[in-house]
């Protein structure tokens, strides 16, 4: 079991719960850590093809990944979502077909007064990056979007 804070914390018994993470959101230089107030984590999808994999969004638009169960992270931030002020990451979803590649969803709150216009983002892909590649199409969904 896993959840998030500005950490990722993982349980097996749900009594004791161990820090598998560094903080995954913005440090205190970043920009994005004064576009978001105090972000946190709020989407995580474990991959259901490998056990080592864990996906992590943050509030202020932050996508994270491991792919050793915690030991070492990878930001894999599309760089379109570093370029949205007010991007949230409130979905994630590990693909069923391939351990590398998850659907992320994502919404811009920068009209916070307006929620009906809001703009959430179509369903997108990343890959985490094997060899530095992000965002390569795959045949999991059809008609999703390259992301960067």
């Amino acid at each position: 079991m896993f959840v998030g804070a500005q950490y990722v914390l993982a349980s097996d018994d749900r009594v004791t719960w161990k820090r598998i993470s560094p903080d995954l959101t913005a440090t205190a230089g970043d920009e994005s850590a004064r576009r978001a107030g105090n972000p946190n984590i709020v989407a995580l999808a474990p991959s259901p093809l490998d056990l080592g994999v864990l996906w992590a969004g943050t509030s202020n638009g932050l996508l994270h990944v491991t792919r050793d169960r915690g030991a070492s992270w990878s930001n894999v931030t599309p760089p379109r979502f570093s370029r949205e002020p007010a991007l949230t990451i409130w979905s994630i979803e590990a693909s069923p077909h391939d351990a590398a590649t998850a659907y992320v969803g994502a919404i811009d709150l920068s009209d916070r007064h307006a929620p009906c216009r809001r703009r959430p983002s179509n369903e997108q892909f990343c890959e985490h990056p094997r060899a530095g590649v992000v965002g390569r199409p795959g045949p999991d969904r059809a008609g999703a979007r390259r992301l960067g």
